[in-house]
């Protein structure tokens, strides 16, 4: 941990100032008013009481991941980290040097060094829960311009309207209590700041009909294959059980979507490092499968929902990515752009 990270980094039951006990990478950190202490696991500031039953999987799923399982290095989801965080800073507008950048829910911080390589002028703090953040650390300890965090996204431990921008990518949908989330994330944006988000859609509303028919199909996986109840599994089954689906649907998967929807893979040009075929695409189904049932909850939203949730917390800024004009990116679904 670095001391200007007490910048912006607040105690998360009363958003009291923190201060250092016993040094910056072995001590702790005490709150002047209520009196709290968190400790520094591996220089990390730790703001959650343990590891929470729902998520703790996917500390294995990143791990699994280090290891060389799943997608290779710099692709996140089938997208390459560095174009997608690029397009994201770009819409966020124009950020001035020194400012500070959340990534809530930074897993195993492949977006977030992407990020923090491209912009140097900027600070970047990656926040999640899960117990594997110091290889996170490490990924990125020759990045200065990288904090991480352990904190929960329903009390985030940071200073209201310490942040120039923000990025939450797949987190919300997990969550409990996702209006307090929501609250939070806009919270501690600036004013007129950017809010960039990833929920999963409602077949519904997607206007492709092969597009629509993958989610169709990856949703059935969760619900139907596996009847909702995939993260009860042992890890150890419920990798292999994914592996197994992923070598079962990779040729269907490829002749359904990618060989046969050329507009459909044209929109992603740019995004995707390199067209996904053969082993690598059966990885980045492994992938897919295994991230698709570690979590307990998973809620799929549509696009009225998205603005109702927002609209209620006093925004009504809320325009999904399908019709951004200043995007060049993929117009994928699910993406959402909100300004505080």
């Amino acid at each position: 941990m670095r001391p200007e990270l007490l910048q912006v980094v607040v105690c998360p039951v009363c958003h009291g100032r923190l201060g250092s006990e016993d040094g910056w990478t072995h001590g702790g950190l005490r709150c002047a008013g209520c009196g709290a202490r968190y400790p520094l696991a591996g220089g990390i500031p730790d703001f959650t009481k343990s590891e929470d039953p729902r998520r703790g999987d996917f500390s294995m799923q990143w791990r699994a991941r280090r290891r060389g399982s799943f997608e290779p290095e710099g692709l996140t989801y089938g997208v390459a980290d560095a174009a997608l965080v690029r397009h994201i800073l770009a819409v966020s507008g124009d950020l001035a040097p020194t400012s500070w950048i959340l990534d809530c829910g930074c897993g195993d911080g492949g977006k977030l060094a992407a990020a923090a390589s491209a912009r140097p002028d900027l600070r970047f703090l990656g926040l999640d829960r899960h117990a594997d953040l110091p290889a996170v650390a490490h990924t990125c300890r020759d990045l200065p311009n990288v904090h991480v965090v352990r904190g929960d996204a329903r009390t985030l431990p940071l200073r209201s309207s310490s942040m120039a921008s923000a990025w939450c990518l797949g987190v919300l949908h997990h969550l409990a209590d996702q209006p307090t989330a929501a609250r939070e994330l806009l919270r501690v944006l600036l004013p007129e700041s950017w809010l960039t988000l990833w929920l999963y859609p409602v077949p519904g509303d997607l206007e492709h009909p092969r597009v629509r028919l993958a989610f169709e199909l990856y949703y059935a996986v969760r619900d139907l294959v596996f009847l909702g109840r995939g993260h009860r599994l042992p890890r150890g089954v419920r990798y292999s059980a994914t592996a197994g689906l992923a070598w079962l649907l990779a040729g269907p998967y490829e002749a359904l979507f990618f060989r046969r929807v050329r507009s459909v893979k044209r929109s992603f040009e740019g995004a995707w490092q390199r067209p996904l075929a053969g082993a690598e695409l059966r990885r980045h189904l492994h992938f897919l499968f295994h991230d698709d049932l570690v979590p307990e909850l998973q809620t799929r939203w549509s696009r009225a929902e998205v603005r109702t949730l927002f609209g209620k917390l006093g925004t009504s800024k809320v325009r999904a990515w399908q019709t951004a004009a200043e995007l060049e990116l993929l117009r994928l679904p699910g993406f959402y752009l909100v300004q505080r």
